[in-house]
């Protein structure tokens, strides 16, 4: 996580890797997951629909990790 002091901005992120590569990340812009290969698109599509759980990485990454 990021926190500009002069903005007040906060920047974070959600990465998950599989077998040490890219696997899915978190987009906090748009509230969406970012599929990095196509073995993860049914995942993203899963997490997507899941707001709670979208609400719950927008809340760590805003509000607990900076």
């Amino acid at each position: 996580c990021e926190w500009d002091e002069e903005t007040g901005e906060v920047n974070g992120y959600r990465q998950d890797g599989y077998d040490g590569e890219d696997f899915i990340s978190f987009d906090l812009k748009t509230e969406t997951w970012v599929a990095a290969k196509q073995q993860a698109v049914i995942t993203k599509m899963k997490w997507d629909r899941d707001r709670a759980f979208i609400t719950q990485r927008k809340n760590y990454l805003t509000q607990i990790c900076p």
